[in-house]
């Protein structure tokens, strides 16, 4: 381009003569300068643009390729606008562009990367820097751009393309520069088209300018620098180093590796063959401490087939009988390639690498010698780098023991890791973190704390201190967690000024940055706060700043992990069948599904559950600091994934050290299965009884230490609270009673602490600890134990009171007999003490003393509760009952026991004198049924209506007219009367209710629970022959009528009169009617309409007079078909149904029905087994144990009605109850050793 120009200046300075001949750089300027001399300055300009058509010409793809190079700063000599207008396509880096000495500092202003015009701009920006004079006066009067070149050459490495380097201002700069900093100026490099003569590369070398020759590719024109110019992009595109994002590619395994072989010498070679590249890939890791799940990723897909050449376990004991050093050196590669992936080792490698370790623990040069040849594909050269190899995979298996709870071989490896390497401060620190990691997950919390407070960090691991910090936090320690914290946040921003780049030290600080935000919230969650608080204070607005700028640099903390939670979260089924039917859009049309080795949704479930346990790990995101959670829900989720890939016992140790009580809630149909339902009875049955007693003993353990050492309340109730309920769950699964016992004479120690005295909020879950330790004794250490309870402190005695919680402390009535317990007829003098003291809190009442001087209503229901429980165990002499009898008389209105139904008290009265039936009866007909619009703390209404209801409203007459006519029918004048108190109400209310019940579904629901205890009451009646006439002709019997038929409209049936009418009257008709309303009830899907059926059936069964009545065949065969078929929800009620009736009415059993619950029968002994159940059964699991101790009973009952016809099915049923793993089968058929003494076995 300069020679055109050149040409046409020479041209028209000499129009005479020849064209330009001898062309030179320096000529262009000479021509320029006479130019402008002769025509005048703009009219040289004006020829440069002529000549530089601007406009005309477009940016190029090459212009592209050089601004997307990471330039800090751009110069050029051109005129032309190309540069400016290729930038404006760059959207990755804003630009601006300087013209004028007044762009400079506004272009430092903005941010924006600069293109420097330093010889003018088209079109409009002049003078245009040409002539010699332009060239003089340049420094002078452009100094604002001298300065920021020169500036730039102290500061930058400058490359020049598309410039010769000999303009005389840029020759003047380098020099300058060459002046100040002489050998240490930055260099400069010259891309030129050809390799410079020995003089031209001289001279450059003299001016510190390094020439780049283009790079000139096959088949291309040295003259084609479009060509050779991309060729050098490419080349600048390739990074001198990998980016560390790129990390992870392995090259693919060719197909012969991948295909099977029988012989273990091929496949130990193949496998050295592609561990060996692994190490190289390991050499390379960039030292994130979590890498990103991108390179994750990729680094999964590279390796993924290679574990699978460590399968078998020929090929693992060659290597540990053969070569272990070289088996080191695999495990080592593959536990690192585990950890990478945020993975664990896998249980049978682990028990190989166990061997390898203890193997090659001792230093023997002959054994490594022998093997030398093989590590060295390892990269271990030396017994250095072999020991290195060696305490890494010790770390990993250090690490899996602790993920296992195996605490044994933990310990093992804690001390052989401590004496080989004693003097490792880096591995001591790694142990201690990993021996609080397991006190926390085996739910030793204190001991925890104590290691913590021994742990000195010695090594120069600064997270080492984060780590340290986030656990004193979750042991209740925040403010020294905190100060911790921050010293190794600090530690590593010092390290990070040696290796301002380093991703070790940057992905360090990421992590620690999120780990203390969770002190840091915690705190703020903290009221009141303290001076140390802020003390100890970080602004979160510091952390979420430096947060921010590390996610740019690419160190996203709270990204990965939001990717993590979403893997998570993905949405997954839980296993099912293999093989599945599906049907088709086509009538009649299935296809079959076959899954190998499961979902692959299921798998990546379950890896990213392993993920987020390695990572919060790793990395210290606790679940829990004081009352504050954190994550709680992902930690809850990734041990529920868990159970399908590890033990019961990693999954269980994630809750226990969470503290995750709703985890232990009943799991509601709306809930995630995660979320709740954990340790449900049918999870405890299948929980492996020494892991259920291993955890009993911890727990209990850990309280009892907790209150011989206490500390903070809140803590020790969070603390205490969990672990009791955990207790109260694990315990009915020890089978060994020896255990139990022990753990209950514990628990009644607990009892007498002054400590649990003032915990109120721990009562109820000590007393629910109490009745679980009651539950799974058997029937003579059951007996052996109640003094022990009655000995237990009363509420009353107690120091510090609170009436909230009084029905909390012992809840005896949780503590139930069984039907085979023992009465106990030998007095025990220490009881009766108890007792006597018992009875003297009723005497000042019973005296009509000063009321100020009567006992307190608290008094009297823990006095009463007390009797009552000890006297169904047989404590209570009869002298001792008479005193109470007394008592109980001395009133002249019904003797109301404070905490007991009215029907109560005819536990003590036993007089065949007295009639208490006849004064029980006036009692209740004296009393008034509640209104549902009466006040209440519960109210309802409609949207269209101004009038509250109470759905709470009692029932408390019709229940205890109920009780009575359980005990001594009534004559019919007083059945007439207690017709009338409901009459009143019914006549009072029924209009403003009916009106409502459309509407207002707990109302409706309150109203027929009302009234199925009136059906009740009518059909007691109608079987009394004394009563039954009173319904057919008189008034009450016609507003009775109306009853029943209003009712119908809301869906009370009335059924047990309307049973008891037509079995009275022989009214088939209507008895099929009733039958056919209660099979179709009974076979809904509403649970509540199947419990109402099913007692109205259980009525039936128990009627003395159904032999007048024929067979209910569609009852019956409804009730077997349930049982053969396992329909839910009805098959629990159809069990104990079909048990009353094997029972009570053993007749209605046809052949066919007895064919068909066989059947059912043995199909469940498969499908409820808590060992390899079928997926797919349709029984939910939690109704597994229900539905067992219903079979097993129904098959009890059948042996016994029909010996003859048993199979091996029912007996089935049978046997396994001795054996079952919860108390209530386990309890089954129990008969007392003491009963069989007493009786001489007969």
């Amino acid at each position: 381009m300069w020679y055109d120009v050149a040409k046409e200046l020479w041209r028209e300075l000499n129009p005479t003569d020849s064209d330009l001949k001898d062309f030179s750089a320096g000529m262009v300027t000479q021509l320029g300068e006479q130019y402008a001399r002769v025509f005048s300055k703009p009219a040289l300009e004006e020829v440069l643009k002529r000549l530089i058509p601007d406009d005309r010409v477009r940016p190029g793809i090459l212009h592209n390729q050089l601004l997307q190079l990471p330039w800090s700063e751009i110069f050029t000599t051109n005129y032309d606008t190309l540069l400016e207008r290729a930038a404006d396509d760059i959207v990755e880096r804003a630009h601006y562009t300087v013209i004028c000495r007044e762009d400079i500092p506004q272009s430092k202003i903005l941010g924006r990367r600069r293109i420097v015009k330093l010889h003018g701009s088209f079109p409009s920006q002049r003078p245009f820097i040409f002539t010699e004079d332009d060239y003089r006066r340049y420094p002078e009067l452009f100094a604002p751009f001298v300065n920021l070149v020169r500036q730039s050459l102290l500061e930058n490495v400058f490359c020049l393309v598309g410039f010769s380097g000999d303009d005389p201002n840029f020759l003047h700069w380098i020099g300058w520069v060459r002046d100040m900093l002489d050998k240490h100026a930055l260099p400069i490099y010259l891309f030129v088209s050809r390799a410079p003569s020995l003089g031209q590369r001289t001279l450059l070398e003299a001016r510190q300018v390094t020439p780049v020759v283009l790079p000139l590719p096959s088949g291309v024109d040295e003259l084609d620098y479009f060509s050779r110019f991309d060729a050098m992009f490419r080349l600048l595109a390739k990074p001198l180093e990998e980016e560390d994002s790129e990390w992870g590619d392995l090259p693919p395994l060719d197909q012969v590796s991948r295909l099977p072989h029988q012989d273990v010498d091929e496949r130990r070679s193949r496998l050295l063959n592609v561990y060996a590249p692994v190490g190289n890939l390991r050499r390379t890791y960039p030292g994130w401490l979590i890498a990103p799940i991108s390179v994750r990723r990729r680094f999964q897909h590279s390796i993924d087939a290679i574990p699978g050449f460590l399968n078998g376990k020929d090929l693992l004991d060659k290597l540990v009988q053969d070569t272990p050093h070289v088996g080191v050196a695999v495990l080592a590669e593959y536990a690192w390639h585990q950890e990478v992936l945020l993975q664990c080792f896998d249980d049978s490698l682990a028990l190989a690498a166990l061997a390898l370790i203890k193997a090659t623990s001792k230093y023997s040069v002959t054994m490594f010698d022998k093997q030398k040849t093989e590590l060295k594909r390892f990269g271990i050269e030396s017994t250095i780098e072999f020991q290195r190899r060696w305490r890494d995979l010790g770390l990993s298996l250090l690490r899996w023991a602790r993920q296992e709870l195996r605490r044994d071989d933990f310990n093992a490896l804690k001390e052989l890791l401590a004496s080989v390497l004693p003097k490792d401060l880096q591995l001591h620190d790694e142990i201690a973190h990993e021996s609080i990691l397991l006190a926390l997950y085996e739910g030793d919390r204190d001991i925890a704390h104590r290691l913590l407070s021994e742990w000195h960090i010695r090594s120069s691991d600064s997270y080492m201190r984060v780590r340290k910090g986030m656990l004193l936090g979750e042991v209740g320690k925040p403010e020294a967690g905190i100060a911790v914290s921050l010293k190794g946040l600090q530690q590593l921003r010092s390290n990070q000024r040696l290796r301002s780049n380093s991703t070790q030290y940057l992905s360090q600080e990421a992590w620690a940055c999120l780990a203390i935000s969770y002190l840091q919230t915690s705190k703020s969650w903290r009221w009141p706060s303290t001076e140390e608080d802020s003390n100890n204070a970080l602004p979160s607005e510091q952390l979420d700043r430096r947060l921010a700028d590390l996610a740019a640099k690419g160190f996203d903390s709270r990204l990965e992990l939001q990717q993590l939670t979403a893997a998570l979260n993905a949405e997954t089924p839980p296993p099912s069948q293999p093989k599945s039917y599906t049907p088709q859009f086509e009538l009649g049309r299935y296809s079959a599904t076959e899954q190998l080795n499961g979902s692959q949704n299921l798998r990546d479930k379950i890896y990213a559950a392993f993920a987020w346990l390695t990572l919060s790990d790793r990395v210290a995101l606790v679940p829990r600091i004081e009352s504050v959670t954190f994550d709680i829900g992902s930690f809850a989720q990734a041990a529920w994934w868990v159970q399908y890939a590890d033990s019961m016992q990693r999954v269980l140790s994630v809750m226990i050290r969470g503290l995750n009580k709703n985890m232990l809630k009943p799991r509601n149909p709306n809930q995630l299965l995660h979320t709740a339902g954990w340790l449900s009875r049918y999870q405890v049955a299948r929980t492996e009884e020494s892991l259920a007693l291993q955890i009993c003993s911890r727990s209990l353990s850990l309280v009892e230490r907790m209150f011989s050492d206490p500390v903070d309340d809140e803590d020790l109730q969070r603390v205490t609270g969990f672990h009791m309920d955990v207790f109260a769950r694990l315990v009915i699964r020890i089978s060994d009673t020896a255990k139990v016992y022990s753990f209950m004479e514990r628990v009644i120690a607990l009892y007498h602490q002054p400590l649990l005295w003032r915990l109120h909020l721990l009562w109820k879950e000590l007393a629910l600890v109490l009745s679980r330790c009651f539950e799974a004794l058997p029937v003579d250490d059951r007996a052996r134990i109640a003094p022990s309870i009655a000995s237990i402190p009363d509420v009353t005695a107690l120091l510090v009171r609170d009436q909230y919680f009084e029905d909390d402390w012992i809840c005896l009535h949780m503590l139930q007999r069984r039907d085979n317990d023992l009465i106990i007829s030998n007095e025990n003098h220490n009881i009766s003490a108890v007792i006597d003291n018992l009875i003297s809190k009723l005497e000042p009442l019973q005296l009509n003393q000063n009321p100020s001087n009567a006992p307190s209503t608290t008094v009297l229901k823990d006095a009463w509760q007390r009797l009552f429980w000890l006297n169904s165990w047989g404590f209570i002499t009869n002298s001792q009952k008479e005193v109470i009898r007394q008592f109980l008389v001395k009133g002249e209105s019904w003797p109301l026991i404070p905490g007991h139904y009215p029907w109560a008290a005819f536990t003590w009265l036993d007089d065949n004198n007295v009639d208490f039936d006849l004064s029980f009866r006036r009692w209740i007909l004296s009393q008034e049924i509640t209104s549902f619009a009466a006040p209440s703390s519960f109210t309802i209404s409609s949207r269209n209506s101004r009038k509250s209801w109470s759905p709470l409203a009692n029932n408390d007459l019709l229940q205890n007219w109920i009780r009575s006519l359980e005990r001594k029918p009534w004559p019919e004048s007083d059945m007439l009367a207690g017709l009338q108190l409901v009459k009143r109400w019914w006549d009072n209310e029924w209009q403003d209710v009916r009106e409502e019940l459309l509407h207002v579904n707990e109302l409706r629901t309150a109203v027929n629970q009302r009234l199925d205890l009136f059906d009740s009451i009518v059909a007691a009646m109608v079987e009394n022959e004394n009563t039954s006439g009173s319904l057919c002709d008189s008034n009450i019997g016609k507003w009775f009528q109306s009853v029943v038929d209003q009712s119908a409209e809301f869906g009370n049936n009335f059924w047990r009169f309307r049973l008891m009418r037509a079995l009275k009257q022989r009214d088939e008709y209507e008895l099929l009617r009733v039958e056919a309303e209660l099979v179709e009830h009974l076979i809904d899907s509403d649970v509540s309409k199947v419990n109402n059926a099913s007692n109205v059936i259980s009525y039936w069964i128990h009627r003395p007079d159904l032999s007048q009545s024929g067979l209910p065949e569609l009852l019956i065969n409804t009730l077997s078909g349930i049982i053969a078929a396992r329909r839910m929800p009805a098959l629990p009620w159809g069990l104990s149904l079909m048990l009353d009736i094997a029972k009570h009415q053993s007749a209605w059993i046809s052949e066919s029905s007895f064919a068909l619950i066989e059947s059912g029968l043995k199909k469940m002994l498969v499908e409820l087994s808590y060992e390899h159940r079928p997926l797919g059964s349709g029984v939910p699991d939690d109704n597994v144990p229900t539905l067992r101790w219903s079979c097993a009973r129904l098959a009890r009952e059948l042996v016994s009605s029909r010996p003859t016809k048993v199979s091996k099915s029912i007996t089935a049923w049978v046997q396994l109850t001795s054996s079952d793993p919860l108390p209530e089968l386990r309890f089954l058929g129990e008969t007392s050793k003491l009963y069989w003494e007493k009786t001489d076995g007969k």
